[in-house]
């Protein structure tokens, strides 16, 4: 395996790492009316890590990479929206459409799965 080989290998490697620890926020993140949110920063780290090797080795992904940023939107939305309503009503839990959670989470690791399989041969 030659010097270019190897490091396409352990940039693949590097994003799939990136991307397996952004979806177990994902799945991991508590509904919004649960009174956690999970560590919101997780996530963003993840998903900037995601983002930049994608920017730098995989530019013929952005569209996959724009899919799962605008889920992330909505998901950390949901999230900010639930934790002031939370901290105006002074209770530990909120309103919230579980329907549309569920369906955001699940569109969100479809689309982090659509990245993962066109990062290379195996994936």
């Amino acid at each position: 395996m030659n010097n270019a080989t190897r490091t396409q290998a352990s940039v693949v490697e590097a994003l799939c790492r990136a991307l397996d620890t952004y979806a177990s926020w994902v799945s991991g993140v508590a509904r919004p009316a649960d009174s956690s949110s999970g560590d919101a920063s997780i996530g963003q780290i993840a998903l900037q890590e995601v983002l930049t090797i994608r920017s730098n080795w995989f530019p013929h992904l952005t569209r996959e990479a724009t899919e799962v940023l605008v889920g992330h939107i909505e998901i950390t939305a949901i999230l900010y929206e639930c934790q002031l309503h939370r901290l105006r009503a002074g209770t530990t839990g909120a309103a919230g459409d579980v329907d549309r959670w569920d369906v955001l989470v699940q569109r969100q690791l479809t689309a982090i799965e659509m990245l993962r399989s066109r990062v290379g041969p195996g994936r």
